[in-house]
């Protein structure tokens, strides 16, 4: 066979990666062979080292690399899962359409990703979840830059075990029954940036996120410590709801934070999709409810709680809360279990809560409100609100409290605690040797209404107004002034 040169040879009509390469050395000249991925690459930097194009490229793991085609046509479920299982770690998923005829099993610690949020789509063509995840402890996946389309009665994702991170998700289609997100038994969520649902083609039928304790009795903990934020809802169906976070029992969802969070289930217009709701809590335990926009719904928030002391909602704030045509703002579930909601906080809110006894909610107070020393710094004085209109102020105990009780045309100030020992002074000092007495003025008039007994005991400068009838120290009805162990009338006329 006559010598020919390589620019001569035939080409290869179907390349392998086993194929034979002809190499030259770079100093001697001598030439040899190897397959492709055996080549060595190496970056354009003083310190870097030669690596084989094989072990480069295993890098960064697509799903294209187990025969997924992207075209919303070809199955590629199995391509999917054997990259799932490739114990790549990251696995990527370039843009297209991926087609897939059954549920995902993602492993812990791994990382599916996307090209950018909106151009690589998911679309689940079963029914099924479309992508399973579960650990006993460490969970630690991280799904990024991923769109997801639920048909039929496909459910959405569902995770359960610690540490999930959720980047730039989008999820359409579903129904009435399912949820898009679906955390389980979990510590340490993270979303940022999730879009549920939209108009048109992106519309979605079901429910948006779940954190939820599924079984109190097999799993005896509190879950909690995630941060859900940046996330756009719009609710496709009636008697759906946004956000559920959903303790049990005595096994509570805590210390979490809800920001930046839109929600919005409109029928038609500022008409409301019937039965739906917003954010829903039950048994939950200080979490923060931070810039939320409620719009179109039919309940805003729900705070339920299952007794007055384990299981109650306890310590939930909502800071600058917004809603608008809504028909019930804000519900709790006092009215059936006393107490079952404790100590909320409301700040800078608006159309919220909006409940019977509070108005627009721009600034309520919690239950007990401490205010620290300027000086020290400690606490030094509670205000909170005891019974009906009633404020109490004091220093931590009942003792030395003064009460403000402002229901009805006839407003009081006196000391919460009763007894003949108890005073209540007005003025700077409290007896004459202090001397630091001032002036004290009444306007327009000073009072003392009848009495009908006296003083139990009576200490000398005490005035009273006798009714002359019931209680009559001597003289008759009129003004009384006690002193050296005896009432005298401070006027009289015979």
């Amino acid at each position: 066979m006559a010598e020919k040169q390589i620019h001569q040879l035939e080409p290869v009509i179907a390349a392998t990666p086993d194929d034979q390469l002809v190499v030259s050395g770079g100093f001697d000249q001598l030439t040899g062979r190897t397959i492709p991925g055996e080549l060595q690459v190496r970056l354009d930097h003083g310190n870097a080292v030669g690596r084989s194009i094989k072990e480069k490229l295993e890098e960064r793991v697509s799903v294209k690399d187990f025969g997924a085609v992207g075209d919303g046509q070809i199955d590629d479920t199995l391509a999917f899962q054997t990259a799932l299982t490739s114990n790549a770690g990251a696995i990527f998923v370039p843009a297209g359409r991926y087609r897939l005829t059954s549920e995902l099993l993602l492993a812990p610690k791994t990382r599916l990703y996307g090209a950018a949020s909106g151009r690589t789509t998911i679309v689940a063509d079963h029914n099924a979840h479309v992508l399973r995840a579960t650990a006993l402890g460490e969970l630690g996946v991280q799904l990024e830059d991923l769109a997801f389309e639920l048909g039929g009665s496909a459910d959405g994702l569902w995770l359960q075990g610690d540490k999930a991170s959720l980047r730039n998700i989008e999820i359409s289609g579903g129904s009435p029954n399912i949820w898009g997100i679906d955390f389980v038994d979990t510590n340490n969520i993270d979303v940022h940036r999730a879009k549920i649902g939209g108009v048109g083609a992106s519309v979605f039928r079901g429910n948006g996120i779940r954190w939820r304790n599924s079984n109190p009795a097999t799993n005896p903990s509190n879950y909690g410590v995630g941060l859900l934020q940046a996330i756009d809802i719009r609710l496709g169906s009636e008697n759906t709801t946004g956000i559920l976070l959903q303790g049990q029992s005595t096994r509570l969802i805590t210390n979490a934070m809800l920001a930046k969070i839109h929600i919005i289930a409109p029928a038609s217009g500022a008409t409301p999709f019937a039965g739906t709701v917003g954010i829903r809590m039950e048994s939950c335990v200080r979490m923060t409810l931070q810039s939320v926009d409620l719009e179109a719904l039919a309940i805003g928030v729900q705070e339920l709680g299952i007794s007055n002391a384990l299981g109650a909602s306890v310590g939930n704030q909502y800071i600058g809360v917004y809603v608008i045509n809504v028909g019930v703002a804000y519900e709790d579930s006092n009215g059936t279990i006393s107490r079952s909601v404790q100590q909320r906080t409301f700040l800078g809110c608006d159309n919220f809560p909006a409940t019977v006894g509070l108005n627009d909610g721009d600034a309520v107070l919690p239950a007990g409100l401490w205010l620290q020393s300027f000086v020290y710094g400690d606490n030094a004085v509670r205000m909170r609100c005891f019974s009906g209109h009633e404020l109490i102020i004091d220093d931590g105990a009942e003792v030395g409290s003064l009460a403000l009780d402002v229901g009805g045309n006839s407003p009081r100030v006196a000391p919460k605690e009763t007894g003949s020992g108890v005073r209540l002074y007005i003025g700077r000092g409290s007896s004459i040797s202090a001397n630091t007495m001032r002036d004290v003025t009444i306007e327009p008039v000073l009072r003392l209404g009848p009495r009908s007994d006296q003083n139990p005991s009576p200490t000398s400068g005490q005035m009273a107004y006798a009714d002359g009838t019931n209680w009559n120290p001597g003289q008759g009805e009129g003004f009384y002034f006690f002193e050296r162990g005896g009432w005298r009338k401070v006027a009289y006329q015979g």
